[in-house]
């Protein structure tokens, strides 16, 4: 039984739980601290029941910032995290209407499947100037 104990806690004491506890260095600090978070006032009048709107606007600027990045060559904050409204004015513009969940999801599935392809070459730009 001690034995026992002594194992979940050595588990414990290793898993990445822990590694909340620990000071960050500067080196741990994000290139782009200041990213612009899901904090626009629009996503605050979505219902909980229409949080397959929510992702789809979030894959949909993930997949507008990473070819912009791939496009241009440029990983500017700016450019990586750029301002929601963008993309909330399109969602506006192009999905709003749909009633049909199911095809919100083929949607945000399709700019999941445009970040994927775009991923590695926007990581590299990015990496290459420092901002990842």
């Amino acid at each position: 039984m001690y034995r026992g104990i002594v194992y979940i806690a050595a588990l414990l004491a290793a898993s990445p739980a822990v590694s909340q506890f620990v000071e960050p260095s500067e080196t741990d600090v994000p290139a782009c601290n200041e990213r612009r978070n899901l904090s626009d006032p629009f996503f605050d009048t979505l219902d909980f029941r229409e949080a397959h709107r929510s992702t789809l606007i979030q894959r949909m600027r993930t997949a507008q910032a990473f070819t912009k990045i791939v496009e241009d060559g440029d990983c500017s904050c700016e450019t990586r995290f750029p301002d929601w409204q963008a993309s909330i004015q399109y969602y506006l513009d192009q999905y709003a209407l749909i009633e049909d969940r199911h095809e919100i999801y083929a949607r945000t599935r399709y700019y999941e499947s445009i970040t994927n392809e775009r991923r590695q070459e926007a990581r590299a730009i990015c990496v290459e100037q420092d901002n990842w």
